[in-house]
Parts: structure tokens; C-alpha cells; sequence
């Protein structure tokens, strides 16, 4: 009987009950789990062999965590790389695309999720630090994510909203911009605004 190769896994969140959380699950599932609470603790991590996937999340109590996602990105250029964020919001999205993120995902979606996302082919190719800050490409990401986003939610706006950390009336307009709904009366149900 063939058994599945051990897949090594870098978490990294200041959050500790979180953490361990995630690192109990993972080791139960088969995984070896590298864990740290900071930018140093994740140095430390990888001075031996890089794991195969890497969950970074965004605040890092003072420090940013898109500092370990550019070093992590010019180190292992094939490295999937997942951004977690309790709090996401559209320019957070692209300023962790730009630092080389292949997948953003909130914490709100669980581990399930962000194991799916970092085993998934990437929402978007890699970009190398630095980027020019061309609009075009932005918009290009922050739409995509959009779309992905509205996507998992079963096309509920409302969650959408949620997940995204903006109103509903910004989460609309987006996607009637996109063309995903035709205007302010195309809500699916329990998405009104009266709706209890």
C-alpha cells in the first residue's frame, strides 16, 4: 500500500490559540507543521529545508507579515505562498499579490479553506517584488478576487460583503461594474437589505 508523501507546512500567526488550532489538525492529518508567532520564529523555521506550502498571516501583531511573503517569494519562486487576514479588505488583497501570495483567503473561512487554496493552482500567477504599480493589473487582481470571493460565497452578496470587510452597497456596485448582477434589485434572496 502506497502511502501519501508528508507534506510540510509552514504556519505563521501571533494568534496562539489559533495556531495550535491549526498545528493539531494538520499533525493529526499527517502533515509536518513548522509553527511561529513571528517574523524572527519563522526565520528561524526555515533554515533548513522550506516546507511545501506557506500560510502567512497578514498582521503579525507590529510587524507585517508581507515581509515574510517577499523573502519567501525571491527565496522559493514556485512556493505557494496563502495570505490570512481575520480583516481583508481589497487593497490588503492586492498589496499580497504584489508581495508574492499566489492565494489570499480569510481567516473567517476556516483551515479547510486555506488548505484548499494553497493547494489549488494560484487565483494569480506570482508577481515578483517590486511590481510597477500599473492600475490596469490592480484592477485586474482586485476583480478577480471579487469574482472569487462572490464565487465561494454561493453568490450571496451580503457574505460577500462580509468576507470582504465592505459595505453591501460597495460590494453591488462592484458587481454590477462586473457585470454579475444587473442592478440594485437583482439581490438573491436573504440578501436585501429589509430581509430578516
Amino acid at each position: 500500500m502506497d502511502s501519501a508523501p508528508v507534506r510540510h507546512i509552514l504556519l505563521v500567526d501571533d494568534d496562539s490559540l489559533l495556531l495550535g488550532s491549526y498545528c493539531k489538525r494538520l499533525r493529526s492529518a499527517g502533515w509536518l507543521v513548522a509553527a511561529a508567532r513571528s517574523l524572527s520564529e519563522a526565520a528561524a523555521r526555515l533554515r533548513g529545508e522550506l516546507p511545501d506550502l506557506a500560510v502567512v498571516d497578514l498582521y503579525l501583531g507590529e510587524e507585517s507579515g508581507l515581509d515574510l511573503v517577499r523573502a519567501l517569494r525571491s527565496r522559493a519562486p514556485g512556493l505557494p505562498i496563502v495570505v490570512v487576514s481575520g480583516m481583508l479588505s481589497t487593497q490588503c488583497v492586492v498589496a499580497a499579490v504584489r508581495a508574492g501570495a499566489t492565494n489570499v483567503v480569510s481567516k473567517l473561512d476556516g483551515l479547510d479553506a486555506i488548505l484548499a487554496a494553497g493547494l489549488a493552482p494560484p487565483a494569480v500567477a506570482p508577481v515578483p517584488a517590486p511590481v510597477p504599480a500599473r492600475l490596469d493589473s490592480l484592477a485586474n487582481v482586485t476583480n478577480q478576487h471579487v469574482v472569487s470571493v462572490f464565487e465561494r460565497c454561493h453568490g450571496s452578496q451580503r457574505a460577500t460583503a462580509r468576507v470582504l470587510g465592505v459595505s453591501l452597497s460597495t460590494v453591488r456596485r462592484w458587481l454590477i461594474d462586473l457585470g454579475l448582477i444587473e442592478g440594485p434589485d437583482d439581490t438573491k434572496d436573504g440578501d436585501r437589505d429589509d430581509a430578516d
